[in-house]
């Protein structure tokens, strides 16, 4: 049985998905009861796409441990791409069990976590999670449940602050920088649950412009260009292009400007805003540049791997509901590059 799983994992490895499950289904039916087998099952029928196969795969998994963090978290995963963020809120709370996942959730809050209670005349910390791009994602939800009546109190990073006090109007906003006193909250939510709790759907999900630029800054060049994001996420390998396939794209999109700090001098999301303000196009691999543009209701041409697809992304799509402005460029099924950048460099001609 050992050399069969090893097998099938290294089918998987190597994107031979077809391969993988057929090993997989074959452990599976000399030892069904096999936590593992399932679970990797689970995750070869997501990366072929067959949503509701993996789901059954994953439950099975659960039936079998239901204490596993890991599949409840890879569960909520295959739910949240069908737009079922009320239904993976249970799994997906479980992610703050599994150590490769940094969720910064602090070990005690002084009141209680908030499901989903009506919260007007009450209040509500936001709590900040993961990278800037979810913190990017989520802060539209905070004047959204002001509106309804609530104090909202948004803690994030200081590279987003500015941004976020001049772009959510009646939200408090607390930098995370050194000690900071925030008032006592009936309330508090980490960020990523919040669209859940709220009965979003993926057709539903508030799709309008939430974040403001406070001024236009000029450039020589109508396209941003970010190629690659930080080496430190998990799929990178997959997310960025290499550098010889992100020279390759910017000579194809013609005259571009890097938006990241380096090349822009900026010193935070709000300066980039300001950049992306006089911009016509933002062309970037899956970064906290997609959710500061599509956030703006920039055009977005977003290129996004098949391999491993963030689920905010869902199945099956051309366009985002989150970022009804962002574009989706695919890699082929081996994660290569090449016939997208030439698709995108003939986009960027069109555009005179």
């Amino acid at each position: 049985m050992g050399k069969l799983f090893d097998k099938a994992q290294r089918a998987e490895a190597a994107l031979d998905f077809e391969e993988a499950e057929r090993l997989f289904k074959l452990a599976a039916r000399m030892d069904p009861k096999n936590l593992a087998i399932q679970h990797n099952l689970g995750g070869v029928l997501s990366s072929l796409s067959r949503l509701p196969e993996a789901e059954k795969a994953y439950r099975r998994a659960l039936a079998l441990d239901p204490g596993s963090a890991r599949t409840h978290y890879a569960l909520s995963q295959v739910l949240m791409m069908q737009g079922r963020y009320r239904d993976a809120i249970p799994h997906f709370r479980r992610r703050h069990e599994v150590p490769k996942y940094n969720t910064n959730k602090p070990a005690f809050f002084e009141c209680p976590e908030w499901n989903g209670e009506d919260l007007a005349g009450r209040s509500l910390l936001i709590w900040p999670e993961q990278g800037f791009g979810d913190e990017l994602q989520y802060a539209r939800f905070a004047p959204i449940l002001a509106e309804r009546g609530a104090t909202v109190r948004l803690v994030c990073r200081p590279q987003v602050s500015r941004l976020f006090r001049r772009s959510l109007p009646g939200v408090e906003v607390y930098e995370a920088s050194g000690r900071v006193e925030i008032p006592d909250c009936d309330f508090y939510v980490m960020g990523p649950d919040i669209v859940g709790l709220m009965d979003y759907t993926l057709e539903t999900v508030p799709g309008a412009p939430y974040l403001k630029a406070a001024e236009t800054v000029a450039s020589s060049a109508r396209i941003g260009l970010v190629a690659a994001g930080s080496a430190a996420h998990g799929n990178d390998a997959y997310r960025s292009l290499n550098a010889a396939d992100g020279l390759t794209l910017a000579a194809a999109l013609g005259p571009t400007i890097g938006l990241d700090y380096a090349a822009t001098g900026g010193k935070d999301f709000a300066d980039t805003a300001d950049i992306i303000e006089g911009l016509d196009v933002v062309v970037t691999v899956d970064t906290a540049i997609a959710h500061l543009a599509g956030g703006m209701g920039k055009t977005v041409w977003l290129l996004l791997s098949r391999i491993d697809t963030d689920w905010r992304w869902g199945r099956g799509r051309e366009r985002s509901t989150w970022y009804p402005s962002a574009e989706f460029f695919f890699s082929d099924a081996k994660g290569q590059w090449g016939e997208t950048i030439e698709r995108l460099g003939a986009r960027a001609k069109a555009l005179g």
